[in-house]
């Protein structure tokens, strides 16, 4: 690898800058295409073995240079500016072609030419010799010398590819054994361990968040390129079993004749796989289009899947998780890769790349190309009580690093950057290490049954484009274009400390370490994906928090698990409240915190109602959002009471007359007992005790107010003393009852409203005030058994007064109080 830097170092300075390479005069007045020779040639390891058959037919491709070089931030450019071929060298070159014996296709959009012929007339046309080489016991054959153009064709040519058949670029997939889970159910229970499940990710990166905005893909088209194929059988089990939301669809392109037979003897069916399902388990709407390139991996097999999927106009955002290390490839792959990039940039398309596998001063291209987001690697690691964020560090092998080839972008240059003067990698990261990888389905099995988990940075790319795809939805939900190349607007969002990006600080990949700020270990860090959703896009949605339940009906003891998810709210916040079925209470599970899981239990059976509330954690949002209620049934193994059902009257009622109250309990395989209670004037008194008789009845009722409380418990229960398993409802009845308010006919501005009211037919009455001033706004207080209040007119204009009396034992609801109302007016 010395030698090879060494000679990529020296070519360096024409690389991705639009310049014309400094071509010396060759043979026969031809010009040589500098860079055209495999480095590797060089290589002490690498021998030549002999000539390559001359009748061998051969495919090339010639990449031929754009007019100018695009500038991502000038969206208004033409797009076909950065397509059209220097020097009109197109027709031309085709002619040359055809006159030395080689068939001739013009690639569509003024790209690449596609030719063909016999390596003898290959060599004769370009120039060079062909000849069979050996490296680390691999045979493949190549040119030892520059390819050599026509003075008047060079400068319009950036590349040549297909001289070589060179395996260059390999799966950046990573795995290790792991033993088995005992018990792994696929949708989520405890505990959260590896390989993670798409909804733990998702809970984590703030997919889930976009999901509750409505943003899952639909309408976007993303792109796997890849060089092996998959079953499509394998990615239908994937979303099936994890009930993930059907979508767009996924389609194969072949590239070149494609990949051949699905094999998972190697890395390279399963890196396929991988990528399609980490991309489609969120983005799950979106449409997936799948190039598949031959097995054989060149740089003329990535040349033709770029340039055709360039050429399809299909794709907005592509992802990527094969790469070449830095200096393997000819100089003029760099180029040519580069000028077929740009025009997809151009186009508004979004690269996506895998950094490498092989930690720090590694990297990796096509990901290292400025018009790539390099995706670096994370160690994920889960509280497994609930799923929540435990810590997430540099994985030591994520690819980073400053290139040996290709300058800093003018968005890596600043005082916040390190000074390397070289384009550096990765831009962002994403949960890639195997110990903390994915779970998969491929070869008819899921990966963790066979004793496997996934990881790489190969996995952490079609994350990061899965979240590109999202953002590319938001643009079209406001009817804007799609994103295209995204890291100067990225690199924007870190030097700024924006919530889009949350920083890993750390961990290393050897040389270098994390941080709060930029660093080649995890670029600016990982994404929060609603965050980044509203930094790049300015979109907004309506807050709203929805509530699931990883099981609808448990036995009592056994833990439920709820899990709550905000949309259109930043920073999220939670709180959970449950509603106990024996006496319609509600109780909280604490302050507002950043866990959107809460875990729970209940004794007694019966059907509880769960709610989720959300705000804004960093005070940006407004009121909390409630969500909708999940109802949970808890059941028991023996006889018990389990619902409550009683009718009566509740509220006024007229003196004299009659209440009747009946009350009808579930107790599956058991019998119910009832006990009636009244309080009135005289106190508390046990109007009936337990007994199967389910009715009661108040007779001739006298002014004043009574509460009424039913129990209903199991004979067994009540045998056994189980009070706390008994069901209990109130009703509250106000006869003839009734409260005055006494307030003065005017006040004046800055001066002092006092309020008196007077229950009558109420025991132990309790007062509520209220009233509301000039400009609508309500105050008041809570009840209390004080009967007078008072407070300051702030401003003239008249007020609206309310005071409501109730018996000490009802609730604190307007359905069980009397109120009378008053109005002062104001100088």
């Amino acid at each position: 690898m010395n030698f090879q830097r060494l000679i990529s170092l020296l070519l360096c300075l024409f690389l991705l800058a639009g310049a014309v390479p400094a071509f010396a005069a060759g043979a026969d007045g031809g010009v040589p295409l500098a860079g055209s020779v495999l480095p590797l040639l060089g290589d002490p390891g690498c021998r030549q073995v002999g000539p390559l058959d001359p009748d061998r037919m051969l495919s090339l491709t010639v990449v031929l240079r754009p007019q100018e070089k695009f500038d991502p931030p000038v969206r208004e450019q033409a797009a076909s500016r950065f397509r059209t071929p220097a020097a009109a060298a197109e027709q031309p070159l085709i002619d040359y072609l055809m006159q030395c014996g080689l068939a001739v296709n013009p690639g569509a959009g003024g790209l690449t030419i596609s030719a063909g012929g016999t390596a003898a007339a290959v060599a004769k046309a370009l120039h060079v010799q062909l000849f069979r080489y050996v490296y680390q016991g691999e045979e493949f054959f190549a040119n030892d010398r520059p390819v050599t153009l026509p003075p008047d064709l060079s400068a319009g040519v950036a590349g040549v590819f297909g001289l070589n058949n060179f395996q260059a670029f390999h799966s950046l997939r990573r795995s290790i054994k792991i033993k088995k889970p005992a018990i792994r159910p696929l949708l989520g229970r405890q505990p959260y361990t590896p390989p993670y499940i798409p909804a733990e990710i998702h809970k984590i990166y703030g997919f889930d968040q976009a999901y509750a905005a409505g943003l899952n893909g639909a309408g976007v088209t993303a792109a796997v390129v890849t060089f092996a194929s998959f079953n499509q059988s394998d990615v239908d089990k994937f979303t099936g079993g994890l009930d993930l939301p059907s979508g767009g669809g996924t389609e194969v392109v072949p590239v070149d004749g494609g990949s051949g037979a699905v094999d998972f003897n190697d890395n390279s069916s399963v890196e396929t796989t991988m990528d399609v399902e980490n991309l489609l388990s969120s983005a799950p709407g979106c449409r997936l289009l799948v190039y598949e390139a031959p097995a054989s991996a060149t740089a003329r097999d990535m040349i033709d899947a770029f340039s055709q999927l360039v050429n399809d106009h299909r794709a907005q955002v592509v992802s990527l998780s094969w790469g070449s290390d830095d200096g393997q490839l000819t100089e003029d792959f760099y180029v040519s890769m580069d000028a077929i990039l740009q025009a997809g940039a151009a186009e508004g398309i979004t690269f996506v790349g895998a950094s490498g596998d092989d930690g720090g001063d590694h990297p990796v291209f096509p990901a290292e190309d400025p018009y790539f987001t390099a995706v670096g690697g994370t160690q994920l690691q889960l509280n497994a009580a609930d799923g929540s964020l435990a810590g997430e560090t540099g994985w030591t092998g994520s690819g980073g690093g400053p290139s040996w080839l290709i300058p800093a972008p003018a968005w890596q240059q600043g005082a916040f950057l390190p000074a390397s003067g070289y384009r550096m990698s990765p831009d962002i990261a994403f949960d890639a290490a195997p110990e903390t990888g994915y779970a998969l389905y491929y070869n008819g099995g899921w990966n963790y049954d066979n004793g496997t988990s996934d990881g790489g940075t190969s996995a952490a790319a079609p994350e990061v484009a899965a979240a590109i795809v999202l953002v590319d939805q938001a643009q079209a939900r406001q009817h804007r274009p799609p994103l295209g190349a995204v890291n100067q607007a990225l690199y924007g969002l870190g030097a700024a400390g924006s919530r889009a990006v949350r920083p890993v600080t750390e961990g290393s990949n050897g040389p270098y370490q994390c941080g709060s700020g930029y660093n080649m270990v995890t670029g600016w860090g990982v994404p929060r994906v609603f965050d980044l959703i509203t930094a790049l896009t300015g979109f907004s949605a309506a807050p709203t928090v929805s509530i699931t339940a990883d099981s609808l009906r448990a036995a009592t003891g056994d833990n439920v698990a709820v899990t709550a998810t905000a949309g259109g709210i930043t920073n999220p916040q939670y709180q959970f409240w449950i509603q106990n079925p024996l006496d319609q209470s509600w109780s909280s599970s604490g302050d507002y915190s950043g866990s959107g899981g809460f875990t729970f239990t209940e004794s007694i059976p019966g059907t509880y109602t769960v709610l989720a509330c959300a705000r804004s954690g960093d005070g940006s949002g407004g009121a909390p959002v409630q969500s909708a209620p999940v109802t949970i049934t808890f059941f028991s193994s023996r006889p018990a009471v389990s619902a409550l059902a009683v009718t009566g009257p509740n509220g006024s009622q007229p003196a004299g007359g009659r209440a009747v109250f009946t009350a009808a309990a579930a107790d599956p395989g058991g019998v119910p007992e009832y006990q009636f209670w009244v309080h009135d004037a005289t106190g508390w008194r046990a109007a009936q005790d337990y007994s199967t008789r389910n009715t009661f009845a108040l007779d001739s009722l006298q002014p004043g107010s009574y509460v009424v409380v039913v129990y209903a418990l199991d004979q067994n229960d009540f045998a056994a003393g189980r009070w706390t398993s008994a069901y209990r409802q109130s009703f509250v009845l106000n006869v003839a009852s009734s409260v005055r308010l006494n307030a003065p006919a005017g006040a004046v501005t800055g001066g002092t409203v006092d309020l008196t009211a007077l229950a009558a037919g109420l025991t132990g009455a309790e007062y509520q005030f209220w009233y509301q001033s000039p400009d609508g706004s309500w105050h008041g207080s809570d009840y209390s058994s004080a009967n007078s209040f008072h407070f300051t007119a702030g401003s003239p204009g008249v007020y609206h007064l309310v005071v409501y009396a109730k018996d000490h034992y009802a609730p604190n609801t307007a359905r069980f109080s009397v109120f009378d109302t008053a109005a002062v007016n104001v100088q």
